[in-house]
This record gives structure tokens, sequence and C-alpha cells, in this order.
């Protein structure tokens, strides 16, 4: 599900079970989409030590 205050430049805690993804993230993008009164969210994650 899609949260609002997610945005481009913020730094987003990860601890996902089914993929193992797990760390601190900056959000490069994030696309959010409505559809069917259901929010989704599309976003690009970098390591924060990886932003130029």
């Amino acid at each position: 599900m899609g949260d609002s205050t997610v945005k481009a430049g913020r730094v987003l805690d990860v601890n996902e079970p089914l993929t193992g993804m797990s760390g601190r993230y900056m959000i490069m993008t994030a696309k959010h989409t409505v559809s069917n009164q259901i929010h989704t969210m599309d976003l690009e994650l970098v390591l924060p030590e990886e932003v130029k």
C-alpha cells in the first residue's frame, strides 16, 4: 500500500522478509498511483553512500 509521505530525497528503513531486503535506503524517485481507491508506489532506492 502507498504512503503519501514517501518522497524522493528521504531516507527509508526497509525490512522486507519475503525478498530479504533490509537496511537504510535513499529514495531517488517515487511514483504514486491510485486506482480503484488503492494507493501503490513505485520507488527507486539506493544506498545513501551511493548518492552523489
